[in-house]
């Protein structure tokens, strides 16, 4: 029985893994890439796997693991995605053609997306140095035409802010915003700092700045932008809000589907991926890249006759199931299955030892009385995996009722260099395995308690982008641009509270054209958000 799955050994060759299911499969894929020297490119069906898988590899493999998330908006949506998603994308699409010994994870939606030619991201992105001269006045008008935008206070990626001799941005890639420092027109310092507290930390010598958006508002990327419109579409251009928002030099939401306007040639991942490449697939992926192309048929279908915002056709934006399969042939591939496959020279089972049931359950007299049974019959080192810090202390103390006390292990490495018998490890375990490499079984929280409530990342995104428009609102000046998500951008023009029914309720007010008010609830917030246009003066 062979401790590890076998791999494909040329450009071409095609290995089938069955029994993949479960959190085992990260584990196979993390010692797939530790014997790999190039980049493997995992697909997953959708964007909840890709992120689960993702988080499961990074534990596991102590080589670089990214995503390329897709956007996470309906095909032809009229809003862009959210800018902490096009941050992660930029970042990535730089790191993945120089990428070795590392691991892409994408959704089957993000592999079908068509890109920006590689050249784009390198030749829109430049350094800023300590001791360098810098002209601020030109950089404001490079970061805007790279797709920043400036406003008043910087807490999101793609944000900047001028105040004196000081320059305040939030970089696509960055985990942190920097604050650089001029002396005259020198670069005196650059310091990454805190967006709540607005309070400088660390310092650093160099940050790169990446452009902040897929697609160029610069003269050249809208000239390309404005030829290319009559190649596509017969409708009078001035009819446009969208063309002509980006004439102003303005990203209007969803720009980003008319990404093949700004370049002669657009490029598909694939293009990006380096030289040396081994690609793991699911079974149901073909099912996946079918469903979505039908999909993007069916929306193009609702909105290609709107001629104030004309659409691209599907194949313009995104490849079909054909055209990504067929750049599959050119790579060595693993295709995985969940159920077992017949043995033969090529295929490999994962071996999936039965686990009982270990289901704490409250009611009992002894809560743990089917994970103590297991302990006693079990002669495996057993590691208990859990989310947090604070899951952690609270296992621990469970743990104690049946007199296990666990060694704390911090990372996979370590369990691997250590002897135990019982550990227990921070990690986004899902589900319960027997680890071959280990000899040890892992036992997720999922085991003991049932399944968990986890946040997906468009939840988590919503949750954050709230408390941003709440806590943003608040700093907005009279007059600012915002945009509600159904009646467009106005004018923020304060709190009124109104009087309902006998109850007082708050509202924001916001004003559009003709002096027409549009009342908002506070309880309606998340319906609000800051314009994302690169000059709130422009804002139509």
């Amino acid at each position: 029985m062979a401790t590890h799955p076998p791999v494909p050994s040329k450009t071409g060759d095609l290995i089938s893994w069955g029994n993949t299911h479960g959190s085992h499969l990260a584990h196979g894929i993390a010692h797939a890439a530790k014997s790999f020297s190039g980049l493997t490119l995992v697909v997953a069906n959708n964007s909840s796997e890709s992120q689960r898988l993702t988080e499961e590899i990074r534990y596991f493999f102590d080589g670089d693991v990214f995503n390329l998330p897709d956007w996470e908006t309906l095909p032809y949506d009229y809003f862009s995605p959210h800018q902490d998603i096009i941050s992660e994308r930029l970042s990535t699409l730089v790191k993945i053609p120089q990428s070795k010994n590392s691991v892409l994870v994408v959704p089957a939606l993000s592999l079908q997306l068509k890109l920006p030619p590689a050249n784009y991201i390198l030749g829109h992105s430049f350094t800023v140095k300590v001791g360098q001269t810098l002209d601020l006045e030109q950089l404001k008008h490079s970061l805007i035409a790279a797709g920043y935008q400036a406003v008043d206070g910087v807490f999101e990626h793609g944000e900047f802010t001028i105040r004196g001799a000081i320059l305040d941005i939030f970089p696509m890639g960055s985990d942190q915003p920097f604050r650089i420092e001029l002396f005259d027109d020198e670069v005196e310092s650059i310091r990454w700092f805190n967006a709540e507290t607005q309070r400088s930390t660390e310092t650093t010598d160099s940050i790169e700045l990446l452009p902040a958006k897929e697609v160029p508002l610069d003269k050249n990327g809208i000239r390309t932008f404005k030829q290319r419109w009559f190649d596509f579409f017969e409708c009078d251009p001035k009819e446009s809000p969208l063309y002509m928002d980006v004439t102003k030099q303005i990203a209007p939401g969803g720009i980003e589907y008319y990404l093949p306007l700004f370049f002669e040639e657009t490029a598909t991942l694939f293009d990006y991926l380096p030289q040396s490449c081994q690609l793991i697939f699911n079974e149901n992926l073909e099912a996946s890249l079918q469903h979505n192309w039908k999909d993007i048929e069916h929306r193009y279908e609702e909105r290609r006759h709107d001629i104030r915002h004309p659409v691209l056709p599907p194949n313009e934006i995104y490849l079909n199931d054909n055209q990504t399969f067929a750049q599959f042939k050119l790579l060595g591939r693993i295709k995985t299955f969940n159920a077992p496959i017949k043995e033969q020279q090529g295929h490999h089972n994962f071996q999936l030892p039965a686990l009982p049931s270990l289901q704490v359950n409250h009611k009992h007299e002894n809560p743990l009385s089917a994970l103590e049974a297991f302990l006693m019959e079990n002669d495996e080192p057993v590691v208990f995996c859990v989310e947090s810090a604070g899951r952690r202390e609270a296992l621990l103390e469970l743990l104690e009722r049946i007199q296990v006390t666990p060694q704390i292990i911090d990372s996979w490495q370590d369990l691997v260099e250590n002897e135990f018998e019982f550990a227990i490890t921070t990690a986004p375990i899902e589900d319960s395995f027997y680890s071959q490499s280990l000899n040890a079984w892992l036992i997720s929280e999922n085991a003991l308690f049932g399944e968990r409530i986890r946040q997906s990342r468009r939840q988590k995104q919503e949750k954050d982008q709230s408390e941003n428009v709440i806590r943003n609102l608040t700093e907005l000046t009279i007059g600012a641009a915002v945009v509600h998500i159904d009646h467009g951008v106005g004018r923020y023009r304060g709190m009124e509270t109104i009087e309902i029914d006998g109850d007082a309720t708050e509202f924001v007010m916001l004003e559009y054209a003709d002096q027409a008010k549009l009342y908002v609830p506070v309880s309606s917030l998340h319906l609000i958000s800051r314009y994302s246009g690169a000059d709130t003066d422009m804002a139509p």
